[in-house]
């Protein structure tokens, strides 16, 4: 009896998180090689949403957000900053 018991509060268990997730996954929206929520937290760490399902948040600073995962990206500010000077450089 008491492993039945068990199972079942495991199997409840799983059900919560797998709901989670589906929520997460419906709220979550890709942007700037990112994922944020609709709330606009964020952003998420692309890899290890793809691949595990964890949100991971990305941090950093100078341009480039990173995640401990290794996945590393540069913000939309400093692509416009790196193009603009590539532009001036080129004139």
């Amino acid at each position: 009896m008491e492993a039945l018991q068990a199972e079942n509060s495991q199997l409840k268990q799983n059900n919560k998180d797998l709901e989670s997730k589906l929520e997460i996954r419906e709220d979550l929206k890709f942007d700037d090689n990112a994922y944020w929520r609709s709330s606009g937290d964020g952003p998420f760490c692309v890899p290890c949403w793809d691949g595990k399902k964890e949100l991971m948040r990305l941090t950093g600073n100078e341009g480039y957000l990173s995640c401990s995962c290794g996945y590393k990206m540069q913000t939309r500010e400093s692509k416009q900053r790196e193009n603009e000077l590539w532009r001036n450089l080129n004139r």
